[in-house]
């Protein structure tokens, strides 16, 4: 009887081990690298984003798992509005055709004329659509996916009104980040994201898009053309002075476009499409972007993935910076109307102030948007005492940077909302 009941708990125990195998063989597992299509799709597993999930930084997909493989696309918007319409036509006498192009999902090459599809997960790298199966990467979009952003009523402080980025799929707006934009300064306040251990996984080999401002932006405005930098040269010019713009440019210092929410803090190409947006960015120093600025995000993205918590990063501005120029310091500005109403500042601070609510913990960091002030201006300017974390290491790029707690940021930029902290970052 004992050899019975050993035969049967050994047979028991083969049984799961089977099945335990079978259900890992069975499941997708993904890498960056190798398996995702160009142009990317976007791509959501339970309808949120999807997300390297493994230790290795590949993702893993449960067996008959479904993935939204989806390539939103520009529909035409009236007043604001969006018609879900590819194509109007406009008639007073004549008919005026107002078209964006249609985004589809391609298998193997060939057009499905569908925005979205659903892909089961049969095993390793293969998933079925409908009668078809074969490599995930065969499942691409006719051309790069569009995402949506969205004005909204809620009002985020004083003049500032919230913005949401993401993608529209299947009517549903797929939030990736928000941002507080005051109209009137064309400024963002700040944006606001979560950053996940993943993030320190991303696509490569896609190319870098190109600037959006949409209908954000007044076409009068030309917000693209702000940042280029002959334009800024003259405008420095205008406001401080003939041939001032001499002493502040050069061929490795002038105002560049500085991402808010990070490209690099997403993991897939579509998501990082998303980033470039002019609500996301402000005139940056190209010294600090690449310098402390550079080194927080990357600090922070190793942070992050070493105590695999989940933190919310937000990113943004305070104050205008003001330069010495012929008549005195003046305030910069890259834009002004007809009636020298002041647009687009070129912050005095970017900041990020990053929350862990798990541990109710926060640490902001500030750097100074310039390397033209001498050490007692600087000192002048930290307005709290440094509170710097040991993993993170500014870089010598004549800017200063610090970091306070919560409460002492908190005094000084107050349009972040209240959050419950216990302990810096």
């Amino acid at each position: 009887m004992c050899l019975d009941r050993m035969k049967s708990l050994s047979c028991f125990l083969v049984l799961l081990i089977v099945l335990k195998v079978d259900r890992i063989g069975g499941d997708c597992i993904l890498s960056l690298k190798s398996d995702f299509g160009s142009p990317s799709p976007v791509y959501l597993l339970g309808g949120v984003y999807l997300t390297p999930n493994t230790a290795s930084g590949a993702i893993s997909v449960r067996r008959g798992a479904v993935l939204t493989v989806a390539c939103p696309q520009r529909t035409v918007t009236i007043a604001g509005q969006a018609t879900r319409k590819e194509v109007v036509s406009v008639r007073r006498g004549a008919v005026l055709t107002v078209a964006c192009p249609q985004r589809t999902v391609t298998i193997a090459g060939q057009a499905t004329r569908k925005e979205v599809v659903d892909a089961k997960c049969v095993a390793t790298s293969t998933f079925s659509v409908g009668r078809w199966s074969g490599e995930l990467n065969q499942l691409n979009c006719s051309s790069a996916p569009v995402f949506t952003v969205k004005e909204t009523s809620k009002a985020c402080y004083r003049g500032g009104q919230t913005v949401k980025v993401g993608y529209t799929i299947r009517d549903k707006l797929h939030e990736l980040y928000s941002a507080c934009f005051d109209r009137g300064t064309l400024n963002t306040l700040f944006v606001k994201h979560e950053l996940s251990p993943s993030s320190v996984n991303t696509q490569s080999g896609h190319n870098r898009p190109q600037f959006t401002g949409g209908d954000l932006f007044p076409t009068k405005v030309h917000i693209e053309k702000l940042y280029k930098t002959q334009y800024e040269k003259d405008r420095f010019d205008q406001l401080l002075g003939p041939n001032m713009a001499d002493k502040y440019f050069s061929k490795n210092q002038f105002l560049t476009r500085g991402h808010l929410a990070p490209r690099a803090d997403f993991s897939f190409a579509a998501l990082q499409r998303a980033t470039f947006h002019f609500v996301n960015v402000a005139p940056q120093w190209m010294k600090g972007n690449r310098g402390d600025w550079g080194a927080l995000e990357e600090a922070l993205r190793r942070r992050v993935k070493t105590t695999n918590s989940s933190v919310t990063v937000y990113t943004g501005t305070h104050g205008v910076l003001a330069l010495p120029g012929t008549q005195g310091e003046k305030e910069l500005y890259l834009y002004s109307d007809e009636n020298n109403n002041m647009a687009v500042p070129v912050p005095l601070y970017f900041y990020k102030l990053v929350h862990d609510p798990a541990r109710r913990a926060a640490t902001a960091f500030i750097t100074i948007n310039s390397s033209f002030f001498n050490a007692s201006t600087e000192n002048a300017l930290t307005f709290c005492d440094d509170a710097c974390a040991s993993w993170l290491t500014w870089r010598d790029d004549a800017t200063h940077s610090f970091c306070c707690s919560y409460d002492a940021f908190n005094r000084v930029i107050e349009h972040i909302p209240q959050l419950e902290v216990n302990e810096l970052y």
